[in-house]
């Protein structure tokens, strides 16, 4: 059941920001993004995806905005992705919901692709895939999108002539990606963690402790 308060409020948000800066303001399609995503999560699936819609077409008529698409596509991408895996959908709808997670995210690729290679926009966006894929339950379509973007990862290593700041965002990519075989946290909060030891397969299960093979 929709909460009709939220969807209320979320709609007089917009309605009062246009009143304030009209529809030609920056700002106005990431107010429609938000509606969207207020929609998805109380239910209102086609109303979510036809303001998400309209968001991304007043998005690429502002100038220089195309570096801001991938963006906005992943972030719906994650929305749908969240909501399919609630466990109180039907399995037509979290099927629906998986299907509309790989077309924005096929058709953000687009715009992703447009990025330079080795950007942060670019490797980010490929690294959502992934995310998205897993987070929707998608194995077959998690998978392909790893594989993808370590064979463009390995192309990109390669490649001599990288600047130092696409090194990074390289590096960066591929501790995303380690992130999602074992997590690991920020270096800050790591630091505030107590030590854990690895122990062997046999030893008995203790605090603080790992075993051997789920380590490794």
């Amino acid at each position: 059941m929709a909460d009709k308060q939220a969807v209320q409020q979320a709609e007089k948000q917009v309605s009062d920001f246009v009143a304030r800066n009209g529809k030609t303001n920056p700002a106005y399609p990431s107010q429609l993004a938000n509606l969207a995503n207020v929609y998805l999560a109380n239910g209102m699936l086609k109303e979510a995806d036809e303001t998400f819609n309209k968001s991304i077409e007043l998005q690429k008529s502002f100038p220089n905005s195309k570096s801001e698409l991938p963006q906005a596509y992943t972030n719906y991408a994650m929305s749908l992705a969240n909501k399919s895996s609630e466990k109180s959908l039907s399995q037509a709808t979290r099927q629906d919901l998986q299907k509309q997670v790989q077309t924005v995210l096929k058709s953000g690729l687009v715009y992703a692709n447009k990025c330079p290679v080795a950007s942060s926009e670019r490797l980010y966006y490929l690294f959502n895939m992934i995310e998205a894929s897993r987070m929707a339950g998608m194995k077959t379509e998690e998978q392909a999108q790893m594989a993808f973007l370590e064979q463009e990862l390995k192309a990109l290593e390669s490649n001599d002539k990288l600047q130092p700041q696409e090194i990074m965002q390289i590096a960066y990519t591929l501790l995303r990606m380690a992130g999602l075989q074992c997590f690991s946290p920020a270096f800050r909060a790591a630091r505030m963690m107590p030590p854990i030891q690895v122990v062997s397969d046999s030893a008995p299960d203790k605090p603080q402790t790992v075993k051997e093979k789920k380590f490794k």
